[in-house]
């Protein structure tokens, strides 16, 4: 008994909530798009949507900014997604899950860091202004006019929502259909678009009407591009008059009756289609492993999108330490001894931990059996490396980009180029070293000979060339 009280309780209480929240407002937004101040039923303040010229602007804005944002968040999601379901390679799993990051934030947040980078005063155009390209102050501001940085910050934060569609679609496909079109002579690009995109086109469907409808009524980004000419900003604009002006309510009306049909003309269209398959779980897995340059290749665009989308929340998380701790460098400055950084060495220490910690210290006395990847080393970071970096830093600074940067700073370039070149990263060894599975014992032996050289050749070598 107690247990069916419950049960109905918490089943009104469920509707009671939905009625309030829900049904309740979405009914007071319709009866104020479709009466006039009589309560009479009208069409006029719908059809004026599409008459005044200003709304309907907005409305073909917002409908160019839903389509381009699914067409470039498509882009992104369906190459990776593709390499991820084809590829096994070192980091998949760490790279992967980078990619769904992006939607922490909400994109009009990102939009602010974003501007941070890439405004007028942003950290882009100071970088530009220091290799002299323009005075301070003086570069374009790269989002202006809105449109385009709209569709760029929507997508970098809905581009994961097709993603993980997309590999889910991808999973399911049967790899004995993709066997039977090779048989009959189709295959690369040409299976790939008449066999496998229909199969995986549910999913497409499914992640880009989310992401649609999501960047067709999104508020926050546009508004921080100030780029008001689109719908849902002339909705927000039209809030104070509500009570005197029912157009907000008619735009509104109007938004969700284009919602669901654009959703159910995409349905009919793209997403009717359905195809019953085994999928890989049914049988042994496809996945190719990588290894080498192919695999550094891989990782290298799953790390460099990665990156490009987190742009904004590392814009966003550097002005607020700018903002609320500004004497954060300060304090991390300050914690050194002997000149060598506290912070620093922790952080490297940690980057090298996993690795020592699977050395077999009894095996190194055999590296000297197979010696040629250590005087592969020795050449690469002390007879070509410095000399290379010194002849293209020299080549760049003093020749391509004589027009921009004086005698000075070209100088100071060099400088520092040939300082990077003469110092090998060795703490990155161990990071890829264990991202590419490598030998352990053999990683710090390398790391240790180079090292011992460092403290020998690095004065002679950095001299010479200075």
């Amino acid at each position: 008994m107690l247990r069916k009280v419950c049960y109905y309780g918490l089943l009104t209480l469920t509707f009671a909530f939905f009625v309030l929240f829900f049904f309740l407002p979405v009914w007071h937004v319709l009866r104020g798009g479709i009466t006039d101040s009589d309560g009479t039923l009208t069409a006029f303040y719908l059809l004026e949507v599409f008459r005044n010229p200003v709304y309907a602007e907005g409305l073909a804005n917002a409908f160019r900014l839903a389509v381009c944002t699914t067409l470039v968040s498509l882009l992104i999601a369906l190459p990776l997604g593709w390499l991820s379901d084809r590829f096994e390679f070192a980091g998949k799993r760490l790279l992967t899950g980078a990619l769904l990051l992006p939607m922490i934030l909400a994109p009009f947040v990102g939009a602010l860091g974003m501007q941070c980078i890439f405004g007028r005063y942003g950290a882009f155009n100071s970088l530009l202004s220091g290799l002299g390209l323009f005075p301070d102050g003086m570069g374009p501001d790269w989002f202006a006019g809105g449109f385009w940085g709209v569709v760029v910050m929507e997508a970098l934060h809905l581009y994961p929502i097709l993603y993980l569609n997309i590999v889910a679609s991808f999973a399911n496909v049967d790899p004995m259909l993709l066997e039977a079109s090779a048989d009959l002579g189709c295959t690369g690009f040409r299976r790939f678009f008449k066999v496998v995109f229909p199969l995986i086109m549910p999913g497409v469907f499914a992640g880009g009407s989310l992401v649609f409808i999501w960047s067709f009524t999104e508020l926050g980004t546009p508004l921080m591009f100030n780029y008001g000419r689109c719908t849902a900003v002339q909705i927000f604009n039209g809030i104070n008059d509500l009570e005197t002006n029912p157009m907000p309510y008619a735009l509104v009306v109007v938004m969700m009756a284009f919602s669901t049909l654009l959703y159910v003309l995409a349905k009919v269209c793209f997403g009717r289609k359905s195809y019953a398959m085994m999928s890989k779980a049914g049988r042994a897995g496809g996945a190719v492993r990588l290894h080498g340059v192919k695999a550094a290749l891989v990782m290298g665009v799953f790390g460099a999108l990665g990156l490009f989308s987190l742009l904004p929340h590392r814009g966003v998380l550097g002005l607020a330490v700018g903002k609320f701790l500004p004497q954060c460098t300060d304090v991390l400055s300050g914690m050194e001894v002997s000149h060598v950084s506290i912070p620093i060495a922790v952080l490297i220490w940690l980057m090298i931990y996993p690795m020592m910690m699977k050395v077999d210290f009894a095996s190194l006395k055999d590296i000297g059996r197979n010696p040629k990847g250590l005087f592969v080393t020795w050449v690469v970071n002390w007879l070509m490396k410095p000399f290379l970096m010194y002849g293209i830093a020299w080549l760049f600074f003093n020749v391509v980009f004589a027009r921009w940067i004086s005698p000075e700073l070209a100088r100071d370039y060099v400088t520092g180029a040939v300082l990077l070149g003469a110092a090998p990263c060795t703490a990155m060894v161990f990071v890829w070293s264990q991202l590419t599975k490598g030998n352990p014992a053999y990683t710090v032996v390398q790391v240790a000979t180079n090292d011992l050289i460092i403290l020998v050749a690095f004065a002679p070598i950095v001299k010479f060339l200075l």
